[in-house]
């Protein structure tokens, strides 16, 4: 069976599955950087605030609001692509931040209009 190309960068990473050997799994592990973690985190965590409060804006009708905010939300995205830095474990804290970052919003929204 022929495997398909894949991309050089991550060639390494995804021979038989995630990684192919402990060996791949370790050097991953030590070139992860908890500061960069952190800060995809924090930064998806804002992106997903920002599509939820998006989504709300444009319920709302409130087009100059939504058009604002989907213009700085994809822009953030746009520059997180463009300094990835081909490792997949990054892919964790991005993951946990967008979930924080809606189930925040939506549960910030919930309990302000229970307030009310």
């Amino acid at each position: 069976m022929r495997s398909r190309k894949l991309n050089p960068c991550l060639a390494s990473k995804w021979r038989t599955g995630l990684f192919s050997n402990v060996g791949d799994l370790l050097r991953t592990w030590q070139s992860f950087d908890w500061r960069v973690a952190i800060g995809i985190f924090a930064a998806y965590f804002v992106i997903d605030a920002m599509y939820v409060y998006y989504t709300y804006m444009v319920t709302e009708r409130r087009p100059l609001a939504a058009a604002n905010i989907s213009f700085v939300m994809h822009f953030m995205l746009a520059a997180g692509v463009l300094s990835y830095t081909h490792n997949p474990l990054y892919i964790l804290p991005l993951s946990a931040g967008s979930w924080a970052g809606t189930y925040w919003f939506t549960w910030l929204s919930l309990r302000r209009r229970s307030a009310s």
